[in-house]
């Protein structure tokens, strides 16, 4: 059995340099703490974090360490359990990004993207990837699962989106707990925006990691991070920076237990 984990690549000797047999292709790194809202699936519900922001020098001196790799990279995504568009600093944040030649990927409640912005991304070069977070068309339901009466708001905002250019990819993610209700939500929200240019997406929420009493979660990991079966190689081709430029192991590492490196201190290149 070890030796067939072992042809398999599951176990790798001590001396192999894993991290040399991957290439980095996704990169979360949030410039804030912040969020306006208070999602029942998030963790920022019920544990908001301190506010942070980073300086701008710092953002961009760690984007330059990243340059490095901006052939491999598919996204950078400016989230992780922030809301970045409610970073006042959103729009130059994005254009540093296109500067370090790096592809800009927004994961967004929308209440920010006001058409302004949206103006001056587009005249930036746009975005790579754009996914707006929405679970439902009624106000009662949205403002009671999100802390927020934003909903009208985000509706205006997404409909000036929905029939530009502004990514190649351009989604809205329905989150919901798989339930009759969440599958009524994802129909009414994929009429509403049929023939525009924003696909919906149905996403079944999750524990993240045994934090939340919710949704999909891993009965294996005892609220242990252990891995999981998100899209590629978690620790090897996934970044995940902090705005304070720690590097934790994983995304659903909310309090971040598992640092691995510090960018304000290390450097990311190797040799």
């Amino acid at each position: 059995m070890i030796r067939k984990l072992e042809d398999e690549g599951w176990l790798l000797a001590p001396e192999v340099e894993a991290d040399r047999q991957f290439l980095l292709k996704y990169v979360s790194f949030e410039a804030i703490t912040r969020c306006n809202q208070a999602c029942y699936f998030c963790p920022v519900s019920v544990a908001p974090r301190e506010d942070h922001v980073m300086a701008m020098d710092e953002y961009q001196s760690i984007l330059a360490q990243l340059t490095k790799y901006a052939a491999t990279i598919e996204g950078l995504f400016m989230i992780s359990y922030n809301e970045p568009t409610a970073d006042p600093l959103f729009v130059e944040r994005v254009a540093a990004i296109h500067a370090a030649g790096l592809p800009p990927a927004v994961l967004t409640n929308g209440t920010g993207l006001t058409p302004k912005r949206v103006d001056a991304i587009m005249k930036l070069g746009g975005l790579r990837f754009l996914s707006f977070n929405l679970s439902t068309l009624d106000r009662e339901r949205y403002r009671r699962d999100r802390g927020g009466d934003h909903l009208e708001l985000v509706l205006r905002n997404i409909d000036y989106v929905k029939n530009l250019d502004l990514a190649p990819e351009m989604h809205i993610a329905v989150l919901g707990t798989g339930d009759e209700q969440h599958r009524q939500d994802y129909a009414a929200i994929s009429e509403r925006f049929a023939g525009s240019r924003l696909a919906p997406k149905l996403y079944t929420v999750n524990d993240r990691a045994g934090y939340l009493p919710i949704g999909l979660s891993n009965e294996a990991s005892q609220n242990k991070l252990c891995g999981c079966d998100y899209v590629g190689s978690r620790p090897l081709q996934h970044l995940h920076i902090t705005p304070q430029g720690k590097c934790i192991l994983c995304c659903q590492d909310y309090d971040e237990n598992y640092v691995v490196g510090d960018l304000r201190q290390q450097t990311s290149t190797r040799s």
